[in-house]
């Protein structure tokens, strides 16, 4: 985890990844009844770094110049968890199902989406969209790497968290 942070971010970032390693630890040990052990320590999980990722994210993207707003942050995740279930693209009427929203608003949300790159449209015709997250823009607006980065990476190694 600690090499998805660049070196070059700014003093105020590598403090709150020490609090971060340090709630993630936290919460590794609430929940240690389901963890395993290793020497006597309690183990951390991808689900304790997503627990505390969700908590942290949106306090520590405030401190930088341009956070994501709530309204982006609820589109962006939209898309991320219905692309599960729309693997050719998200259209506009499932994100405003999911997240309980008029179509204009959904609309609108997006459109400010699409112009700041945050998603991408797969649509070329004009009316239909089929949006996509775009990974690079996200990356860069983001303190702490998402917890799905974090969950690949353990997944296809055996290192872990602390």
């Amino acid at each position: 985890m600690a090499d998805r942070i660049e070196i070059g971010q700014e003093l105020r970032i590598k403090r709150d990844f020490k609090q971060m390693k340090a709630l993630v630890k936290a919460h590794a040990l609430l929940h240690q009844t389901n963890r395993s052990f290793e020497g006597g320590a309690v183990i951390a999980e991808w689900a304790d770094y997503d627990a505390v990722f969700r908590l942290l994210e949106p306090i520590a993207a405030s401190n930088l110049q341009n956070p994501m707003s709530r309204g982006m942050t609820e589109i962006v995740e939209a898309v991320r968890e219905l692309l599960a279930t729309h693997p050719d693209g998200v259209p506009q009427n499932a994100i405003a199902a999911r997240l309980r929203l008029t179509p204009s608003s959904v609309s609108r949300r997006v459109g400010q989406a699409l112009s700041l790159g945050y998603v991408r449209n797969a649509q070329e015709r004009s009316g239909a969209s089929r949006l996509f997250l775009n990974p690079e823009v996200l990356n860069r607006s983001r303190v702490f790497p998402h917890p799905d980065d974090i969950r690949m990476a353990l997944e296809s190694s055996t290192s872990r968290v602390a």
